[in-house]
């Protein structure tokens, strides 16, 4: 695990299911997953989507993720920073509209929204595991004060927002200092 990259992994099973219910998968569903890990999540969703291709920036988990999922038909791993997908990969990656379910790392969230935002005609729906405050500031309404911002400006121009449950720290190992929350986000027609 390297700190740089800020991996805090998912290791309780309720959370990942909370999780999942959000998402709504079905037996048809494409999934993106950004930040697979260890693969606890990516096992949870094979049992459950068609397909599922996972999004990895750390080599040493893109080879335990190649040595526990490469003979699954329905799997694949792009080894790269999400951050740096061309738009065009984007588009190549399954036929639109495909579901986004991610235990996104944390410092990641904000640009890679906004890259999100762009190319929401897509997504079917995005379902994150996320800091709680930011998972609040996206998801609050103008009655929220503090919490409503310029994010919660932009996210609710692109997207219906909902704002789940809340997870914590002990849900992760190692457990990061804050607590987390779950939300959705469905593109809203341009």
């Amino acid at each position: 695990m390297a700190k740089k990259w800020g991996q805090h992994f998912l290791v309780k099973a309720k959370y990942a299911q909370k999780l999942l219910k959000l998402a709504q998968i079905t037996p048809d569903d494409r999934i993106l997953e950004i930040g697979s890990g260890r693969g606890f999540l990516t096992t949870c969703l094979l049992q459950i989507a068609s397909q599922v291709v996972c999004v990895e920036i750390d080599p040493k988990l893109c080879l335990l993720l190649r040595e526990n999922y490469a003979k699954h038909q329905h799997w694949r791993l792009i080894e790269s920073n999400v951050l740096n997908l061309p738009k065009e990969q984007w588009e190549r990656l399954f036929p639109a509209p495909y579901k986004i379910v991610s235990n996104l790392p944390y410092q990641i969230s904000s640009p890679l929204f906004f890259k999100l935002f762009e190319m929401r005609h897509l997504f079917q729906s995005i379902t994150f595991m996320v800091q709680k405050e930011w998972a609040k500031r996206v998801c609050a309404c103008v009655k929220e004060g503090k919490n409503y911002g310029a994010l919660s400006v932009i996210a609710d121009f692109g997207f219906v927002r909902t704002y789940s449950s809340e997870v914590p720290p002990a849900a992760f190992l190692p457990p990061p200092r804050v607590d987390s929350a779950l939300i959705k986000l469905i593109p809203k027609p341009s």
